[in-house]
């Protein structure tokens, strides 16, 4: 019965990645075989005492995770080859690190498709050539020092380290001009063979930003606004 159940766990879509811990009577090498062909991710016979069951608690956690963010990297690196969103994050909280310490500005840049409807349109539903394709052509606009990351569902993030507002600002418009005027013909998601982005921007140090999930925040309300004013300027 308990071979079958964890067996049943691993087949379910939702729990194929769950962290499954047999317990066994004794320990013998058919029972260990049979724990781990069942689908397994640990094996403890008894007895046992409680801080070893929660260390393999924690390790078989811990495995699953990395795991699935591994996975998630892949994914991300096979369809855009940009960073992902968890390397990007760690590249940035260290950026704003070196930015308080030595004094100088950066910025980020929030960058999402505009689909369907054209400008202001719908994210979040863009077809994976069109991820792709908008990836290649970001890539011809990076300098050295900057690194734009694939956060999926057609938003990317761009930092520019030792970039205040205003020169970010310009940065953005040449990504966003460069959009405009690249063909997409024959892609899923563009309209007329074309494609827009909406853009929005946060610098480092900047009033009531001190983390970078802070930083972050900014950045998508900014985007946001630009979203809105875009639709308001599309429907006049």
């Amino acid at each position: 019965m308990v071979w079958s159940s964890s067996g049943r766990i691993r087949l379910h879509a939702n729990l194929d990645s769950l962290p499954v811990i047999l317990v066994a009577e004794k320990a013998d090498d058919d029972v260990r075989r049979r724990c781990f062909e069942a689908g397994a991710s640990h094996y403890l016979p008894r007895p046992f005492a409680d801080a070893e069951l929660a260390t393999r608690v924690h390790l078989s956690i811990r495995f699953m995770t990395m795991q699935k963010l591994l996975e998630e990297r892949q994914a991300s690196e096979d369809l855009t080859g940009l960073e992902t969103p968890e390397h990007f994050l760690q590249t940035l909280h260290r950026e704003i690190a070196f930015s308080g310490r030595y004094g100088y500005a950066m910025t980020i840049c929030a960058m999402e498709i505009d689909l369907l409807d054209g400008a202001g349109g719908s994210p979040g539903c863009a077809s994976d050539d069109m991820l792709g394709e908008m990836a290649d052509v970001f890539r011809t606009q990076l300098r050295r020092t900057d690194i734009l990351a694939d956060f999926r569902g057609g938003k990317f993030v761009l930092l520019l380290p030792h970039t205040d507002s205003a020169h970010a600002r310009i940065a953005g418009k040449r990504y966003s001009e460069t959009i405009a005027d690249h063909s997409f013909e024959g892609i899923e998601g563009a309209v007329n063979g074309r494609a827009t982005i909406s853009v929005g921007y946060a610098t480092y140090p900047g009033e009531g930003i001190e983390t970078k999930d802070e930083l972050m925040a900014a950045a998508q309300e900014s985007l946001d606004k630009d979203r809105a004013q875009r639709r308001t300027t599309a429907a006049s």
